[in-house]
């Protein structure tokens, strides 16, 4: 029950978030029009990906050692702290040595100075990460979901504020994420101290520990990166940074329907890694069945939802983003149906290194297909190339499932008529629920 609870809790709540932030980025992305869209777009995307490629799999660590009480979350956090800071310094070294390069290619319509300041934030966003990795190695999953919404509740005033009353256009949107970024990190920081006494120190031991386990999920780490990123910049070398805002607003409406995966990920890793083989094979599976049915429900209605936000908020000169959408959301029931899988390859089999394999398969077949097809067909190509990865990737990870666990393809993805009783059970405590509430307000 601690699953079910913890996943509509974490559900419900993401919505709660996620309909903040997407009010948020349609009001940037209204506001900034395509082309300056596309910088702002490009400016955080970067931060992102380099926070990616420089966490070392520490958060997967985190999670995995915390979750079977192997690690002390003190000296974790401390690491954390350290490699946050140290990766932040070591990306502004990066940029400023190969700054011809990625101006001349990749970023020459945007200034330096933005760009620079963007990838500055990195010790703040990987903070971020680690201390979320942490809680639900924990199993705090309420205070993530209370931290979120506190989170992004305050960005999205803070751009009603820079952007409507103020009218500071992109300015406003860039030193809004820049504040909030420090802001949020800072207060973490004063968690996890509240939490255990931090120290700022750095264990070695620790670090060599987590490090070779988290590298064997580093390596797809950083290709899933690529798969997810690689279409962004070969948009911006073939159709320029005004093609980029009307891909980024197909590419934040999917990222949301990804991100509605999350709660179950973090309500179920925990369990499925810790208890028996066999066990954990079932839950995997039955878990897989719902997200695999929600998850093209929700991909749906948001092929609704995009076409209204086109037609009455952002505006028509948004159109071209529609084609582009409704191919990236084809493809994003497979994403949640991997995430889930791979929960069980990780955690229960100990083989984070076959996850990374799939991640590069994935890579490859995206940049082969990006190459083939952006520069002949623009942001339609990138969103055909995504969705084609996903189809293949998907595939791959189910077969090996049924290796490792015995369950088909069917029995893992398409949901049972016993399943069905789970969500009449969950109706009907609701149904109580709210009788009860009803009741004692009416005695009050």
């Amino acid at each position: 029950m601690t699953i079910v609870r913890n996943t509509f809790i974490g559900v419900f709540t993401k919505i709660a978030v996620l309909s903040v932030l997407f009010i948020n980025s349609l009001l940037v992305i209204k506001i900034l029009g395509p082309k300056w869209q596309g910088v702002y777009f490009m400016i955080t995307v970067t931060n992102g990906l380099l926070l990616n490629f420089l966490n070392l799999g520490m958060n997967v660590s985190n999670t995995t050692f915390l979750a079977k009480d192997r690690l002390s979350f003190g000296r974790v956090n401390s690491n954390a702290l350290v490699l946050a800071l140290g990766s932040g310094v070591f990306s502004i070294f990066l940029y400023l040595v190969f700054y011809p390069f990625l101006q001349g290619i990749f970023f020459k319509s945007i200034d330096a100075g933005y760009m620079l300041m963007g990838i500055s934030l990195l010790p703040f966003s990987m903070y971020e990460i680690m201390w979320t990795s942490m809680m639900v190695g924990l199993n705090e999953i309420p205070l993530i979901y209370k931290y979120q919404v506190i989170k992004n509740t305050a960005f999205l005033l803070l751009n009603i504020v820079a952007l409507l009353f103020l009218g500071l256009g992109f300015y406003g949107a860039f030193y809004s994420w820049v504040f909030i970024t420090i802001a949020s990190s800072s207060v973490l920081v004063y968690l996890g101290h509240r939490r255990e006494r931090l120290k700022l120190q750095f264990y070695p031991a620790l670090f060599k520990e987590t490090l070779s386990f988290g590298i064997k999920n580093y390596w797809g780490n950083i290709a899933t990166n690529i798969w997810r990123r690689f279409d962004v910049y070969i948009i911006t070398i073939f159709s320029g940074l005004t093609a980029v805002g009307y891909y980024s607003f197909a590419v934040t409406i999917r990222d949301v329907v990804w991100q509605l995966v999350e709660p179950v990920y973090n309500a179920t890793f925990a369990k499925i890694t810790s208890i028996g083989k066999k066990e954990s094979a079932d839950l995997t599976s039955s878990v897989t069945r719902h997200v695999a049915l929600n998850a093209t429900i929700v991909s749906g209605a948001f092929m609704i939802a995009g076409y209204l936000a086109i037609k009455f908020v952002v505006g028509n000169s948004y159109e071209p983003s529609l084609l582009p959408l409704f191919i990236l959301l084809l493809g994003s029931p497979g994403v949640g149906i991997t995430m889930v899988l791979s929960i069980y390859l990780i955690g229960q089999l100990n083989k984070p290194g076959l996850v990374s394999l799939f991640a590069w398969i994935n890579a490859v077949i995206n940049v082969v297909l990006c190459l083939l097809l952006i520069p002949r067909f623009g942001i339609v190509g990138a969103a055909l190339s995504s969705m084609g990865m996903c189809v293949i990737g998907t595939l791959l990870v189910l077969l090996v499932f049924k290796k490792f666990s015995g369950y088909g393809i069917k029995d893992t993805i398409l949901l049972r008529a016993e399943d069905l009783t789970s969500y009449y059970d969950i109706f009907r405590k609701i149904k109580v629920r709210m009788a009860d509430l009803k009741r004692q307000r009416t005695m009050t």
